[in-house]
Order: C-alpha cells, then structure tokens, then sequence
C-alpha cells in the first residue's frame, strides 16, 4: 500500500509539474503575443498617423514631404503584412492628387500602388482603372485604352463587377470623346447590363453617357430620361460637379428642341451651383473643380441667353466662359501637348460663336483679336519656350530610354528571322508592344515635369498693332474666320482695317473640297486646255466666294499672309484667278498658323549665333514603308485631307522610291557652304504640307515639328507631284534663294517659271502645291 502510494504520489506530482510548466508556457506565449499585438498596434497607429500627415501636407501642395510621409507609412504597413493597407493609400492620394488636376503627381501614386507585392486583385483593378482615367482626362486614348483593357482582365477574374463597370464606362466615354457614337454605345450597353447583373444602383456617369449618346442618335426623350435620372442621383448624393454636368446637357438638349427658356433656366441652375463652390481661402483642388464649373456652366447660360436674343448678357457670359477656360487650359492642360491642343479643340465651338456674336454687335476688331487668339496657341507657346530657354534633359532617363529603343531594335530583328512559330512570333510581338509603351510612359513623365518650360505664355497680337506693323513692312495679311451659320475674313493692308462676311462652313469647305478634286488630279494632257478651262472657272469662282468685295482692297498689295481656317489650310491660295490672272502672277504669298506668331517672327532680332547657324537641311531618295495602323481607340475618320487624291497611297500598296530627289536635293546643296549644310538621304516625308487637321492649330504634321523645333519658315508640299517637275522648280527655288531673295519671293518666281514654260507644267498641280509656311 506504501508503495502503491508513492506511485501514486510521484504521477499526481508529474502531471501537477507538466501543467505548471504547460500554464506558464501558455502565460509566456500569451505575454509574447499580447507583446507582438501592441507593437504591431503602434506600428499601425503610426502607420495611420504617418498617412493622415501626407494628406495634410498634400492639401497644402507641399507634395514632396507629404511623398516622403506616404512612402514612410506604405513601407510600415508592408512590413505588418497588409500590402492592401499600403496600396490604397496610395490610391486615396492619387485621387487627391488627380481631384486637383495634379496629374503627374497621381499618376506616381497610383504606379505606386501596383509595384506593391502581393497586391490584392480589386485593388489592382482600381489602380489600373485609376491610371486609365487620368490618361483619358489627358486625352491619351492608346494609354487609356491600354490600362482600361487590363483592369477588365483582372477584373473578370475575380467577378469584380464595380471595377468592371468603371472600365466599360471609362471605354465608352473615350468613344465618345471622340464622336465614335456605335461604339461608345457599344460600351455602355455592356456596363448597363452588368450592372443590372450585380443589381448594384445605377451609376450617374453611365446614365449621363447613356444620355449623351441617346441624344447624338436624335432620341431626345430617352436622353432626357437619362439624363433626369442621373441628376437625381448626383443630387441625393450632393455631388454637384455631377449635377452642373447633367444640367449642361440638358440645357443643350432643350435648345436642340427650341425650348430656350427651359436652357436658360437649366443653364442659370447650373451656373448658381458653380457659383457656390467659389469660397474664401479654397483649397486648391476645391479651386480647381470651380474654375472647371464655371466655365462650363457660363458657356451654357451664354448660348441660352443667345438664343433668347438677350445679347448683351450673352456676350458677357461668354467672356467669362473663355476667361475660365483660359485659366484652366493655362493651369492644367498644359501637362502634355496632346492634352494642351485637345483641350483648346473643345473650346472652339465657344470661340466661334463668341466671334459671330461680337461681329453682330458691331465689335470688329475684338472679334478678330478672338479669331487669332483662338488659334496655333500651342505652337506660338512652345516656339516661345524654346527661343526663351534652351531644353531640359534627364541624363538618367536618356539612358533607359536608350536601352529600351536597342531592346526594340534587337527585337525587331529577332522577329525577322526565319522559322519563327506563332507562338514565338506573337511573345515577341508582345515584347516589342510592353517596350513601346514603357518609352511611349517615360517619354510622357519627362514631359509632365516640364511642361512649364516646354510652353511659355507668349503675348498676342491687337488689331492695331497688326494695322501699324502691315502698313510698315507694306504687306497685306488675309485671316479667315469659318462658323457654323456664316464665315468671316479680314484684311490688314496700307494701314487699314477691313472685314467681309462670308457664307458658313459647310458651303465654303464644300466648294473647296470639289476645286481641290479638279486641282490635285494628275492632268490627262490630252485634254490638258479644256482641263485648265475648267478649273480657271472654279478657281474663279472660289476667289469670288471667299474674298467677296475685299477682292478690290488687295489689288495694290503685292506681298499677301494667309492666315488659313479649317480645310483652306489645304487650299494654294497661288492658284487662285482674279481678273483674269493667277494670284500668284500678282502676288508674293505666304502662310501663317496665326498672325501672332507672325508679328513675333517679324520683330525677332535674335537666333543662332553665326557659326552655329544651318543654312540647308535637305532630305532625299525616300525609302517608303507600310502605313501605321490605327489602334483600337483612333478608329478613322473620314476628313478634309481625304480630298486630296494622293491619299490614295495609303490604300494598301507601296508606294516607289523617288530617285530623282538624290541628284536633286545634292545640286541643291552644292548652292550652300558646305559646313553648314547637312543632307539626309534615304528617308523623308513626301507631303509636308499634311497631316491631322485641328480648328485651333491648323495642320498638324512635319512641318509644324519644323516650326516648334526653332525653323523660321518651311517650304512644304500639299499633295504629292512628279518628280521631275518638282525637280526643276525646287532647282530653281534654291538657286533664286542663295542670291539673297526672301523665301515667299524666291518660290513664287520659281513657280511662274513652270507657269510660263512649255504646257506640261503651266498646270498649277505641278506648281500649286509648294508654299511658305512661316516668316515670308
């Protein structure tokens, strides 16, 4: 029994031990974890207090400690394991970034956001959904269009049905920004019935395209519906950038139906709203989103008032309109130089109308200040930046852009080789696409950080000013004007002012488009004397229609600048026949995108210093590749440049190689000292002269690159010509241009040349097309 007892003593003792040790283990375990659990919650509360800081500092636009303060945070928050925390963090100071058109700022944030590991899948859709956005307000479409598509991938694979709505409605406004109306419904008929799928409410920005497209299709009840809809929801939800939007459109759509008081009354609702943000000491982003406001709603009010014929109040709304838009397009737009020029071509319509307006009531000159300043503001500005300051460089950036275009070039070659499979032949292919855009986003990032030195604010010119300067240099400027219900032109000449009024856009540019037709059409010589009858006719004709009785003021003015609208800038005024003769046999012309630009490149004395100074860049013997294909998102349109008929190389065949322009563009440099001469032979582009037609820049293409890199004038040519003929007169150009004679003056006599020789070249589609852009 003893025994049995002390067995039974020792066991108690052993299991007494073990649960001693197992509950003093558990309380070290507990005193561990409750340890591990405070430090993690310092951590985060440090985390947080680190965040709500970097806000602060953001609102108060000091964005490189609020930077610093943020990335502080993120790091803290990756280093407890919530790499969701971190990101949308960094999301949240995106969209503060992105509310006060800080664009480059949210773009860092947002790319942020998705370099995190481990980063969950609907946060990744919102990032990339966010990224899209920016680029769509910027008017970037091939980038938006990219990030769009991504964020629906991620999105469908984890069913997430929000993210997959803002991508589809982010899709269909990018469509729609650019008159692409079936597809932008496309779109937005997908996001519906998604969302009725997810039986989530209905979003006030797809109820708004949906209005938008519904009203481009002519059923104005269904986009009044829509539109209804959308402004009840922004309103519950006090969101009222929405509701101005919303009440806009509406107020359009009533005009469209002659309901103009209904337009006032919605514009007037509108412009109250806007004008209630506007608040002592605003933050900047509040400041940002009123300036946008009103500028939109005064646009609205303006065009109501007008249809109203309350005039006077309607050219006051509409100079508020324009002051706002000038102060937005000045303080955001100017981030990249596709958002600068698409943001002005939204304007135009308001310039347009502003300038009809003003004539009407009698303001001549400051309608014409309007018309000039409505145009090439971007090209004047970045001429002004360049001749101000030499262009900043980023040597690490080079470097890397450097090493991706070598990337792309071994690439390419890889892609040459032979043997390749599909398989192979598409992961290269998506190679090359993954660098392009990655030089296409690096390339854009350098140009958002100096945007303020790539344009600089460069003074316009007044209408008297313009009157003084022609009188001195005894030239005569020509603008035209082109609106919707009529045109107008103005002349500056001998020190005098003069205006006509002239039919709308639409008859003008369809009599244009018909003279150019019979113009650029090779001449079949056979028939070439009833072919010239014919066209002297129309060009007779066209004269008539776009000089009206000013014909008379510019008889006595030998030396004409066209400031062209619309798709004259297409048109050689040279080819024009006034009584009898060509203009070109009278007059020495040449072209500019604004008289602006031509009063600064009048009054600079500056440039190159002597012994840097080109005096000849010549390009020859072309090589010819396949056209560029549209992407998804730039769906073409037919435009004024179709016209042309040597458009008709980018039908599908390969257009021959000009051998010709190697022994010509060599004769031509044998004119010139040979150090500052430089020739490229090989490549080039056959019709200078062309490009993307824009109402506020004129033709965007080569020769505007020419201009904005610091040339003073380019000769360009309108539509391809034979090369023989082009020959002798770029020969002769040349020739007449080393004896000192004026470009303008030097081409017109090399164009009267082909004029008055034998028959096959007195045609003016061989002599036409070659003009002066720039300083004459």
């Amino acid at each position: 029994m003893i025994a049995k007892a002390a067995t039974t003593y020792s066991t108690t003792f052993i299991v007494t031990a073990v649960l001693l040790i197992a509950s003093y283990s558990l309380a070290l375990a507990q005193g561990d974890r409750s340890g591990s659990e405070r430090q993690s919650s310092e951590t985060g509360t440090r985390a947080e207090s680190l965040f709500q800081n970097a806000l602060v500092l953001s609102d108060n636009q000091d964005s490189e400690s609020a930077r610093l303060r943020l990335q502080e945070a993120m790091h803290l928050w990756v280093q407890m394991r919530e790499p969701g925390k971190a990101a949308k963090a960094a999301l949240q100071m995106g969209d503060r970034c992105k509310q006060a058109k800080n664009y480059q700022d949210a773009l860092n944030y947002y790319r942020q956001a998705l370099d995190i590991k481990l980063l969950p899948g609907a946060v990744r859709a919102n990032a990339l959904n966010a990224i899209a956005l920016i680029y769509s307000e910027l008017y970037l479409h091939d980038l938006a269009v990219r990030y769009f598509n991504q964020a629906l991938d991620q999105a469908h694979i984890i069913n997430d049905f929000p993210a997959q709505t803002v991508a589809l409605t982010g899709m269909a406004d990018l469509y729609r920004q650019q008159g692409a109306w079936k597809e932008a419904l496309a779109f937005v008929t997908k996001a519906l019935r998604l969302s009725k799928k997810d039986q989530a409410d209905a979003d006030p920005a797809l109820l708004y395209l949906k209005g938008a497209v519904s009203q481009e299709q002519g059923l104005f009840e269904n986009a009044k519906g829509a539109f209804a809809e959308a402004l009840g929801i922004y309103g519950n939800t006090g969101n009222v950038a929405g509701q101005v939007r919303v009440l806009c459109a509406l107020s359009t759509l009533s005009l469209l139906v002659s309901q103009n008081q209904t337009a006032l009354e919605q514009a007037e609702h509108a412009w109250k709203l806007a004008e209630g943000q506007v608040k002592p000491k605003m933050s900047f982003g509040d400041e940002v989103n009123a300036r946008e406001l009103r500028w939109r709603a005064s646009l609205s009010r303006a065009r109501a008032e007008r249809a109203l014929g309350q005039k006077k109040s309607a050219l006051k709304s509409y100079f508020w309109a324009i002051s706002h838009f000038k102060a937005m397009w000045w303080e955001f737009y100017i981030a990249t130089e596709t958002s600068a020029l698409a943001f002005r071509e939204e304007a135009q319509a308001a310039y347009r109308e502003y300038i009809d307006l003003s004539m009407e009531q009698g303001q001549f000159k400051e309608a014409y200040e309007l018309a000039d300043e409505a145009k090439a503001r971007v090209t004047l500005n970045l001429i002004t930046a360049r001749r101000g300051r030499p262009p900043s460089g980023d040597s690490k950036q080079a470097a890397i852009l450097r090493e991706l275009s070598g990337s792309i070039a071994r690439l390419r070659l890889q892609l040459l080789a032979s043997g390749l499979g599909r398989e192979q032949q598409a992961k290269l292919e998506k190679e090359i696409e993954e660098a392009e855009y990655k030089m296409q986003e690096i390339r854009l990032q350098a140009e958002m950080k100096h945007s303020r030195e790539r344009l600089v604010w460069s003074e316009l010119a007044n209408a008297d000013q313009l009157q003084k300067q022609m009188a001195r240099d005894q030239m005569a400027l020509v603008e035209f004007s082109l609106g919707e219900n009529r045109s107008f032109v103005w002349l500056f000449a001998r020190g005098e002012f003069f205006f006509e009024i002239l039919p709308a856009r639409k008859e003008i540019e369809k009599a244009v488009r018909t003279y150019l037709d019979m113009l650029a059409a090779t001449p079949n010589h056979l028939y070439i004397e009833r072919e010239l009858a014919k066209l002297k006719e129309q060009s007779e004709a066209l004269f008539a229609t776009l000089f009206g009785r000013l014909s008379s003021q510019i008889e006595r003015d030998p030396r004409l600048i066209i400031v062209a609208d619309g798709l004259l800038h297409y048109l050689p005024f040279e080819a024009l026949i006034h009584s009898g003769r060509y203009l070109v046999e009278d007059h020495e012309i040449s072209y500019n995108p604004s008289a602006s630009m031509l009063l600064q490149r009048q009054d600079s004395r500056g440039g190159a210093e002597t012994a840097d100074r080109m005096e000849l860049l010549a390009f020859g013997d072309p090589i010819f590749g396949d056209e560029l294909k549209a992407s998804v998102a730039k769906k073409p349109k037919s435009g004024p440049i179709d016209v042309i008929r040597s458009a008709r190389a980018s039908h599908g065949f390969q257009l021959p190689p000009l051998p010709r322009t190697r022994d010509e563009v060599q004769y031509i440099a044998s004119l010139f000292p040979p150090d500052r001469t430089r020739l490229y032979l090989g490549k080039d582009a056959c019709q200078t002269g062309r490009g993307r037609l824009l109402s506020s820049e004129g033709v965007v293409g080569l020769a505007r690159a020419f201009l904005n890199a610091g040339a003073r004038s380019v000769v360009v040519s309108l539509w391809s010509v034979s090369d023989i003929s082009t020959g002798h007169l770029m020969k002769s150009f040349y020739q007449k241009l080393s004896g000192n004679l004026g470009n303008a003056a030097a081409l017109r006599l090399a164009k009267l040349q082909l004029l008055q020789g034998p028959v096959e070249t007195r045609h003016p589609y061989y002599w036409a097309p070659f003009i002066v852009v720039g300083k004459p």
